[in-house]
């Protein structure tokens, strides 16, 4: 995995570097004065995706001979491809669902759908949780925030 690792750091940090250099001062503009930019969050994810991808490069440089072997294994396992393709399927769905059925329940098919994926069978956690959650959020932002929906 040296060999992948090495060349995703370098693609990593490329990308990162156009984004910080090129895109985000091209299509981020300038807020008012005396603010913070709204350019800042973006820079600062973007820089330490690019530390990040520099710390693996370097670390996957040059190693002892024995440990550059062309036939290792993948870290990641068949079922944890399944489990994220899973949870990619359930936000996906939730999106359509918020766009074609309201909030409530593509909130409702997100929450029980990723608790589904991560194993939970038991009934009881699987209404509590997104009864509470939806109840919470409704008070929080209608009644204590004063938010309406229009």
């Amino acid at each position: 995995m040296t060999r992948s690792d090495f060349i995703s750091g370098i693609v990593l940090l490329v990308f990162g570097l156009v984004f910080l250099f090129v895109l985000i001062p091209h299509d981020i503009e300038a807020g008012p004065e005396g603010v913070l930019p709204p350019s800042l969050v973006p820079n600062l994810m973007v820089g330490g995706i690019a530390l990040l991808s520099l710390i693996l490069i370097v670390k996957n440089w040059k190693r002892p001979d024995g440990q550059n072997v062309a036939g290792e294994q993948s870290p990641i396992s068949i079922s944890e491809v399944k489990a994220v393709a899973w949870v990619i399927t359930i936000i996906g769905a939730s999106i359509l669902l918020f766009l074609w059925g309201g909030a409530l329940p593509a909130a409702t098919l997100l929450v029980i759908g990723l608790m589904l994926a991560m194993g939970e069978r038991r009934p009881l956690p699987l209404v509590v949780t997104p009864v509470t959650l939806l109840i919470g959020a409704y008070l929080l932002f209608y009644k204590l925030l004063g938010t309406s929906i229009e």
